[in-house]
């Protein structure tokens, strides 16, 4: 999510190029944007946060820590952050709903104290927690390479 003109909030849909209905979703809104390069240029782009509703996905762990590590405060929600083991709260903010994330983005977008105490707590969790997170996912996708060799 970033400022647009007339603080009007954009949206920044991350390495989603392909998928139909986000491009139609594109296609039908001046605010929404499709960009198929990687998170490390989010911050370029202009960014104020980073939202993962991780609804449905397996290493919930990994995708939140990684979204942090953009130094952005990142939202998520309530479910996805149930599957979450490590210690991330500090870094993320869970939300109840779509109302509850909508009122979220807002405040993120126009109190710059709460942006920056959760860019902050992002920054923080993220130096806590991406070696580690790093090291498991590059042996699960070895133990991947290895059960389909074999």
């Amino acid at each position: 999510v970033r400022r647009g003109p007339a603080a009007c909030a954009q949206v920044v849909c991350a390495g989603v190029g392909g998928v139909a209905p986000l491009r139609e979703l594109a296609a039908a809104n001046n605010n929404v944007y499709l960009h198929s390069g990687g998170r490390q240029q989010l911050r370029e782009l202009g960014c104020r946060a980073v939202i993962e509703p991780l609804m449905f996905e397996q290493h919930v762990d990994t995708k939140l820590v990684n979204a942090m590590s953009q130094g952005l405060p990142v939202i998520t929600t309530q479910e996805g952050m149930s599957r979450a083991h490590a210690q991330l709260r500090g870094g993320v903010l869970a939300t109840a709903g779509p109302e509850q994330m909508s009122m979220t983005v807002h405040q993120l977008m126009n109190d710059e104290s709460s942006w920056q105490l959760h860019a902050s707590a992002s920054t923080r969790t993220t130096a806590l927690q991406l070696a580690d997170f790093e090291v498991a996912h590059d042996l699960r996708r070895a133990l991947s390479r290895v059960s389909k060799e074999g």
